[in-house]
């Protein structure tokens, strides 16, 4: 015989659980790390803009140069909100902390978060002649934010001072280069060799 099974879907698969009421004596008991949402949480948005310059050389050659800006606003960042860091010593003064020791970490997500983007932007495309294409691009950037990137936006430990952990973000490449090149080689009845070929070895040779 199989055991009946403890749970079966759909029928108790989820009981129900007790939960303690919250009243003064269940607060006054309570202890450890905390979470709290701040009540005037706002949407964030961000803010772009940007400058392209662009100038032909000739016929083949392009150069692109671009500036471009993001700042975003109102970002989800979470930090300790019973901090017990005194400016401007930095030391730990637990008679500092707002909510007492009773909750010794306190994390608190408000949409206090800032972020700010600026990158220069560089681009060369030689077009096809002479069975020739380039592609060149060049970025140098910075990116600023207010703490560690984490799932849940900004983690930010420095309660005290929210904005003094504001630095380079982690997903900052301040330079970054890429080169691409195309070279049609010059086989086949198209090119400099093998072009009086029947249409088999061509097929084989050209359009590599």
């Amino acid at each position: 015989l199989e055991p009946s099974p403890t749970y079966v879907l759909g029928v108790n698969d989820m009981p129900p659980l007790s939960v303690r009421p919250i009243t003064p004596e269940f607060q006054q008991a309570a202890t450890g790390p905390a979470f709290i949402m701040s009540p005037d949480f706002q949407t964030p948005y961000v803010e772009q803009w940007t400058l392209d310059v662009q100038h032909i050389f000739g016929k083949q050659d392009l150069l692109d140069v671009a500036y471009l800006g993001t700042e975003g606003h109102h970002l989800p960042m979470s930090w300790q909100a019973n901090d017990c860091v005194v400016l401007p010593t930095l030391q730990c003064d637990l008679a500092a902390m707002p909510y007492g020791i009773q909750f010794p970490y306190i994390s608190q997500l408000g949409s206090v978060g800032n972020s700010n983007y600026q990158a220069l932007l560089v681009k060369f495309h030689h077009q096809f002649s002479n069975r020739f294409s380039v592609l060149a691009n060049y970025s140098y950037s910075k990116t600023m934010a207010m703490g560690t990137q984490g799932g849940i936006g900004f983690i930010n430990g420095f309660g005290a001072c929210r904005r003094c952990d504001s630095g380079p973000a982690l997903y900052s490449v301040p330079q970054a280069f890429s080169l691409s090149a195309v070279w049609d080689l010059p086989f086949g009845q198209g090119g400099r060799w093998l072009r009086n070929t029947n249409k088999f070895v061509n097929a084989a040779v050209e359009g590599w």
